[in-house]
């Protein structure tokens, strides 16, 4: 194991939390989506002290926090925030104050003809800490000592820092010695002296958890493979064993030294020598020795290699896996998820006119039970001009044949849906709003590489806002190819719904929907992956073509 695959301790608290999130998938598509529409749409919060004289009569002052207590000529006259609407004209000497937060003081001036408004940004009342961090006198001379300091979870880097009044607790920490914790409080511009002493700590596992008990080393990367991570409190090595079902040892792994807390060790259902074998259940035993040789921990757990076992990108922006606007009958195994997102250019669909937004959308496909996957996709598009609309759905889908897994390499499922959106019938991604229902099927036309033929028929209550117009569903229909070859996947795909007998308006809710077709590229690493994307439109006189690049990870 390389100490590359093991998280350095000093990222611990909402570092380390952060950490796990993105590698579970769901930090990282939020970070990809906040981000840009934060760089691009949001103005950045400005707080400041505001000072106003406006037409009217009086006094009105606020703080930021509120709940400040306001003094004036030294009488106390409430909190924040405080108007009055007459006082005599005049100088006057204004107190605020708010426990934990440094004491303001002003003189205004009062006109008989005019208001004054005043705004005070507050500041957090702040003392000093200095820690003296020593080793236990006992302690070996050859353990290293590097120890990471936290005060109420937040990691500081000298031993002499600033914190806010009141209590604080800070926490010394380091691999190899004891946790030590202390409360201490701090006043305001004093300097608090806290001593201390660590202790070396016995050798201990915890938090052990293993990942895709159920693998197929055809698989990309860490999807090839099943691991085991676990938690060590002090120097030491270890040992990953793998026996068959016969209890014949087949593959041996030496951990360690270990020099930091979190670990983690993966097998990819190969032999010692390299060799494949044969698909069934194994057992993994995870040892864990001091420096001395002593054993404090022994484990036992079970794999199943399958090398029927996909696991493949798929899209779900429109709420459902498939290819843009072409579902697929294909599921994921139990306990695996995608999440991705993806942003769009040019004149998505019904958008307006061209490059007026730059919609996003998120989305994410789970699988708890084989056979049954959840879908969920959240699309926003933010404007030049100001404003956004949203629009999000969900979906169910039961995959009674995988494709290629009945006769002649068919696929079936059904699924059922429901989109809603602020404006019209469509999101920017083709997601139709409203209930509805879908039977995705599939042909496999090849093996190596795989050719899947996609035929998605079904029926949607469409409507502006998710609610149906009328009880009578429109008639939906989608179709393309999907291939997959090594790393790679993709396809070209199309959409088009009909509400047969309507009048054809131009409201989206009647007459014939949008052609839309998209083409589309995946390109996945272990457990990343990079989309490329780009699309047509046509609706009656109105058309036109998008482009878009997202990111994901699949595990």
């Amino acid at each position: 194991m390389s100490d590359n695959n093991a998280a350095n301790h000093a990222e611990t608290g909402p570092v380390r939390e952060l950490l796990y999130a993105a590698r579970g998938g769901f930090a990282f598509t939020l970070f990809f989506c906040s981000v840009c529409f934060a760089l691009f749409f949001l103005p950045l919060p400005v707080r400041a002290d505001t000072y106003d004289e406006v037409e009217g009569t009086g006094f009105y002052v606020n703080s930021v926090p509120e709940g400040a207590t306001v003094f004036i000529d030294g009488v106390e006259r409430g909190q924040t925030p405080l108007g009055f609407g007459s006082l005599r004209s005049g100088e006057y000497s204004v107190r605020v104050t708010k426990e934990g937060y440094v004491e303001r003081r002003f003189r205004v001036v009062i006109r008989s003809a005019s208001r004054i408004e005043v705004t005070v940004d507050l500041e957090r009342a702040k003392g000093e800490i200095f820690l003296d961090i020593k080793k236990d006198p006992q302690s070996p001379e050859d353990l290293p000592f590097d120890p990471a300091v936290y005060v109420d979870g937040t990691r500081v880097y000298d031993t002499v820092f600033a914190a806010e009044t009141g209590w604080r607790t800070v926490s010394v920490e380091a691999f190899g010695w004891e946790k030590n914790v202390r409360a201490v409080y701090v006043g305001e511009g004093t300097l608090q002296r806290l001593e201390i002493v660590l202790k070396t700590a016995a050798l201990s596992v915890s938090g052990i958890s293993q990942k895709r008990k159920r693998f197929n080393p055809g698989n990309s990367g860490a999807l090839g493979t099943t691991e085991l991570g676990f938690s060590v409190s002090a120097p030491g090595t270890g040992q990953l064993e793998v026996f068959d079902s016969r209890g014949n040892r087949v593959f041996s792994k030496t951990l360690g030294p270990f020099k930091t807390w979190y670990q983690d060790v993966s097998w990819n259902g190969k032999d010692s020598r390299g060799l494949e074998l044969p698909d069934g259940e194994y057992t993994l035993r995870l040892s864990v020795r001091d420096g001395e040789g002593a054993f404090p921990f022994i484990q036992s757990y079970t794999a199943e290699l399958d090398t029927s076992l996909e696991i493949r990108p798929l899209s779900a922006f429109s709420s459902q896996g498939g290819l843009f606007f072409a579902a697929s009958p294909e599921s994921l195994p139990a306990h695996s998820y995608q999440i991705e997102g993806m942003i769009l250019a040019g004149k998505p669909l019904l958008d307006g006119a061209a490059w007026e937004s730059l919609p996003l959308a998120t989305a994410l496909r789970a699988s708890f039970l084989d056979r049954l996957e959840l879908a969920a996709a959240l699309n926003i598009s933010p404007r030049f001009d100001g404003g956004a609309v949203w629009g999000g759905g969900a979906s169910a889908k039961w995959s009674f044949l995988q494709p290629g897994e009945g006769r002649a390499g068919l696929g079936a499922a059904a699924a059922v849906s429901c989109g809603w959106a602020e404006q019209g019938p469509y999101t920017a991604f083709g997601m139709g709003t409203g209930p509805g229902i879908s039977f995705p099927l599939s042909l496999r036309i090849l093996e190596d590489p795989v050719l899947d033929l996609l035929f998605t028929p079904g029926l949607l209550w469409a409507g502006f806002g998710g609610r149906p117009d009328t009880a009578s569903p429109r008639l939906a229909a989608g179709g393309g190819l999907l291939f997959r070859y090594k790393d790679f996947s993709g396809g070209l795909s199309a959409h088009w719904d009909y509400a047969p007998g309507s009048s054809g308006d131009d409201d989206g809710s009647e007459g014939p929907g949008p052609f839309m077709s998209a083409l589309e590229l995946k390109f996945f690493s272990s457990s990343l992956i990079l989309s490329l994307s780009g699309g047509f439109w046509h609706r009656k006189n109105n058309s036109g073509g998008f482009f878009g690049i997202g990111f994901g990870v699949l595990y």
